[in-house]
């Protein structure tokens, strides 16, 4: 059985994280990133991100985010938003 996706309440900076919402009119978009890591010196941080666009778009590049990075992909925002086709979404974790 494949383990399901874990629902988060905020960003974890080891992991990709797949952010649903609504846009003001109502429309379902998400966005991704992940994951941080320290810059030379430790000045700021480094990390991708993607910002508003269409669920399945996100969902995709999520995956392939996460797998280049070797990181798990983690859900935040509106659980209402989740397609069932993409797997199984957990319970919220801490």
């Amino acid at each position: 059985m494949p383990s399901p996706f874990r629902y988060v309440a905020q960003n974890l900076p080891t992991s990709v994280t797949l952010h649903l919402f609504k846009t003001r009119n109502g429309t379902h978009r998400a966005s991704v990133q992940g994951p941080s890591s320290a810059m030379l010196y430790g000045l700021g941080s480094v990390f991708e991100l993607n910002v508003c666009i269409p669920l399945a778009e996100a969902f995709a590049c999520g995956i392939r985010m996460a797998n280049r990075h070797d990181v798990a992909l983690v859900i935040s925002g509106d659980r209402s938003l989740w397609d069932a086709g993409w797997g199984r979404l957990g319970p919220s974790a801490t």
